[in-house]
């Protein structure tokens, strides 16, 4: 394995996460289910040592029904505007969403502190944005503007006493 492959591996370990690990060729996976409070996200973490590049993906339990892609497209160019470390990626082919964080180790130390801040943002960011996006796809009346800015704390969507 390498420095980055092994560093990984002793932090999951040492931080208690319960995880598979592959080795490919080209690539160390590393894969677990994160259950937040919002989701479960099914997350695969990707070390290409050769290139000293860490990135993970969660991906989210439920898939974009096809005719609410283009709304699911706006929520996520949404969410991604201004965010500061990661992005949401959607496959418009089969729906998938995921959030992805990543980072370029070369000539930098790897720590624990660099691999469970990106982790952490990921799983977090993730989690937080997780309810709008649902709220968004099974609604009807909650837009891709109104869900993305009830998350982030501007307004939206008024809450219903059937929420609860």
């Amino acid at each position: 394995m390498g420095r980055i492959v092994d560093g990984l591996l002793r932090f999951l370990e040492e931080d208690d996460w319960n995880f598979s690990h592959e080795a490919r060729e080209e690539q160390d996976l590393a894969f677990f289910s994160y259950t937040g409070r919002n989701g479960t996200l099914r997350t695969t973490i990707i070390v290409r040592e050769a290139i000293d590049v860490v990135c993970i993906h969660s991906r989210l339990e439920a898939t974009v029904p096809e005719d609410k892609r283009l709304q699911a497209a706006e929520f996520i160019c949404r969410a991604n505007h201004g965010m500061f470390i990661g992005n949401f990626e959607l496959d418009l082919s089969d729906g998938e969403i995921r959030f992805k964080t990543s980072v370029d180790l070369e000539g930098a130390e790897f720590t624990s502190t660099v691999f469970r801040n990106l982790l952490h943002t990921n799983l977090s960011t993730a989690d937080r944005y997780y309810p709008g996006l649902m709220r968004m796809l099974w609604s009807d009346d909650v837009t891709a503007e109104e869900a993305v800015a009830h998350v982030e704390g501007r307004g939206g969507f008024e809450e219903s006493d059937d929420d609860d």
